[in-house]
Order: structure tokens, then sequence, then C-alpha cells
């Protein structure tokens, strides 16, 4: 006990000793604690320079180290596309001297295919007419003048495969959407040609990887991709001049509304008023479920089916060669004569002769008079590229008033509307002047 108090008063002794030396030097004690706080902080600033400087070297040669990984990459990837295009030339040189085009003349035509004179006849000197012969092998025509300088047309032979691609059979007009280039075959090697924007040819196959196989205006067989052909064009002028006598024309149709049943099926219902007029006893739901083909979203062709269904909210819609199929397919089974007839790409004034002779026409419009139709969604099926066009709508045109210049419509989401005939004709053509009549 006595040599703890002993230590105490030392400590306090020395303390007071020291407090005497600040005192007699000077020296307060927080000028001596400021300048111990000032050499921490710049210890600490000197640490924080060299750690940036540190960080800095770090990321200048992690920098590098992914730089040299990348150029590694880059340089396999440019190895790979050159050996890949290398064996695709070899390749396609060997499958080009094997598959070397077959072309007959009219004499071995006649005589190899089971065609006539006359029916040769009828397509002289007409490029670009694709003949099919009797066991299904088809032909593209092709004029040309021989070493006499006589006129020759030449058959040449379209094949279903070309450098190892099989091309699927079809037989419609398509449009470049672009200046896009041509090749001489599927592998897009020599391109022959270059199409001009919305200039016309004849798809007689598609591949499945979106190669189309087309006949030009001078009947050669040429090859692109897909994307950017459209099976209708869209520089189209959307006016008409409509010369027809002062009257008021309105059919009766009974009206049927596409809701609640079918909220995106005014399509097929349009399609159930114009079969009741006619003394059809169906109903929407029942062509719509039993007749109308259908498929998924991104996996329908919206020119033969239905994308989606008609009873889904969230579905899409169809053209016109759907409702012909699903008309088609509901009277044949009525055992009917009448046929489903696509009048698509006729002029407003045939409809309007039409509808004068007493035949309600489904045509294809808006859903919003006023507003214009818009791009929205691109898939392909089957090869094709498709692209849809959006605010979609389908009526029955019923009547007009040339007086008046204003069209009477049986619309599915709402009733009977009346709208002006110019704005209508233009709504019509940009959507490629569909229509369906039931003949």
């Amino acid at each position: 006990m006595r040599k703890l108090k002993d230590n105490k008063v030392l400590l306090v002794s020395a303390a007071i000793l020291i407090l005497l030396l600040c005192v007699y030097y000077r020296k307060p004690l927080g000028e001596f604690a400021l300048k111990c706080r000032d050499n921490a902080v710049v210890k600490i600033e000197e640490y924080k320079e060299h750690s940036v400087e540190r960080k800095a070297v770090r990321a200048e040669r992690k920098a590098e180290r992914i730089a040299k990984r990348e150029e590694k990459r880059e340089a396999k990837r440019l190895a790979k596309e050159a050996k890949k295009l290398e064996e695709q030339q070899n390749s396609a040189s060997v499958e080009v001297q094997a598959e070397e085009p077959i072309v007959l003349d009219t004499e071995e035509l006649i005589k190899t295919r089971s065609f006539s004179s006359e029916e040769l006849a009828l397509i002289s000197e007409q490029n670009g007419v694709v003949l099919t012969a009797s066991d299904g092998s088809r032909y593209v025509t092709r004029s040309f003048t021989d070493e006499d300088g006589n006129p020759t047309m030449s058959y040449m032979l379209i094949l279903e495969s070309v450098d190892g691609v099989t091309f699927r059979p079809c037989d419609e007009y398509v449009y470049s959407a672009a200046c896009v280039k041509l090749f001489d075959s599927p592998s897009y090697i020599n391109a022959v040609k270059t199409a001009g924007q919305w200039e016309e040819f004849k798809r007689v196959g598609i591949a499945e990887n979106g190669c189309y196989q087309l006949v030009t205006g001078e009947g050669r067989i040429l090859y692109s991709n897909g994307e950017h052909f459209r099976r209708y064009r869209e520089d189209m002028p959307l006016t008409e001049t409509i010369n027809m006598p002062a009257e008021r024309i309105e059919l009766e149709i009974d009206h049927l509304n596409q809701n609640p049943t079918l909220p995106n099926g005014c399509e097929i219902t349009s399609l159930a008023m114009v079969l009741n007029k006619l003394g059809f006893d169906v109903t929407k739901e029942n062509l719509s479920d039993n007749y109308l083909p259908k498929a998924k979203i991104g996996k329908a062709n919206f020119y033969k089916e239905f994308v989606g269904n008609p009873r889904n909210e969230d579905s899409y819609g169809c053209y016109a060669g759907a409702i012909v199929n699903a008309a088609n397919s509901y009277l044949a089974s009525q055992g009917s004569s009448y046929k489903a007839v696509d009048y698509t790409g006729s002029d407003f004034k045939t409809l309007l002769e039409l509808v004068e002779k007493g035949k309600p026409v489904i045509v294809w419009t808006t859903c919003y008079i006023n507003e214009d139709p818009g791009y929205t969604t691109k898939w392909v099926v089957d090869g094709e590229y498709l692209v849809w066009k959006a605010n979609l709508h389908c009526v029955v045109l019923k009547g007009f008033d040339t007086e008046k210049h204003t069209v009477i419509v049986d619309d599915p989401m709402r009733a009977t509307e009346e709208y002006d005939m110019t704005l209508f004709i233009k709504r019509f053509k940009q959507f490629y002047s569909q229509a369906v009549v039931i003949e």
C-alpha cells in the first residue's frame, strides 16, 4: 500500500515537472498537439498519393492484359471466319459444278415435260414466266438471240437444292424494300445484280435460313437474304379518283359485335356477318374455333393464318388469305357452291361496284381511322421474313354515298359507321388494298 502511494507521488511530481518545463520554454501543449496533428495529416496525404499511384499502375496493367486477350480473341475469330469463307468457296465451287443449271430448248421441253406447243406459244418471248410440268418440275422462261440472230426461248430448271441449301417451293411476287445485292448462288459469294428499291421479283423458293430464290424480270434465277423483301410495296399511291353517278347505297346487314367473346376477332366477325347475310346460320365463335387457321405468335404466317387466337386480347390478327381459307373451309363443309374470292390489289372503285351489285365486301383498314398504321413486330416463319403492321382492323363495306363522298361500313367493334371516302381509301391502300368477297 505504501509502495502504491509512492508511485502516485512520483507520477504527480513528473507531471508537475513537465508542466514547468513547457512554461519555461514557452511551448504550450496545444502547439505541440497541433504539430503532431500536422505531421499526421502529411503522412496520410503521402500515403493516399502512393495508394492512388499504385492503383493506377495496377489498372493500367490490367487494361493491357485485357487488350491482349481481346486481340487474341479477335485474331481467332477472324481466322475462323476466313477458314469458314474458304470452306464455303471451295464447297460452292464444287457444288455449282455438280448442280450446273439444266436448260432446255422448246423442242426438248415439249418432248420431255409434256408441254404442248400451244402452251409454250402463249408465253413466246416472255421472260421470267414460271412453268410447272406434269411431273412437278418447274422452269423459268428466258429469251435470247442465237448465233444466227434468231429469237430463241430457253427454259431453266428451278432446282430445289442449290449449294447444299434446300428450298421450299412457292410462287408469289415480292418487292425489295431497299437496294440489296442478289447473288448467283445461296452462298452469297458472287453478287451479280443490285435490286432497286421496290423492284419486283417472282419468289419461287424459300430456305429455312431465310434465303430467297428469286426470278428476275429477265428470267434469271438469283438468291438474296429475304430480310429486305416484302410481299407488298410501300410506295404505291394512297389516293384514287372515284367517278360514279350520284347515288347512295346501303345494304342491309345484321350487325355482330366481336366483343366480348372475340376481342381480337374483327376479321372472322366480319366474315360471319357476310355469311349470315347470304343465309348461312353460323356464329362468329363457330367460325373462329373450327374453321379459322391459327398459330402462335412468332410461329404464324399472317398471310394464311391468324396470329394467336381471336379469343385472346394479346393476339394480333390476320390478312385476307386466312379469311379466304376459313370461308372456303366452312362453305365446303356446307356443300355450298359459294366461294371466297381474294380481291386484294383491286381498285376501290371495283369494290364499290360489287356493293352496287348487292355484294358486301370484307376490307382491311385501320382500327382508328384518323391514325396511320405502324410497324411493330418482326418474326421469321419457315424462312419467310414477316413484319406486322399495327392498328389493323377489318370491317364490312356495305354502302357508299357518292354525293357526300362517304363510305358506309359495318364495324365489328362499333356498329354502322360512315367515313370520308378519301380517308378510307387511304387506310385501305395502306393495308395493301386487301378485300374478300363471297361469290
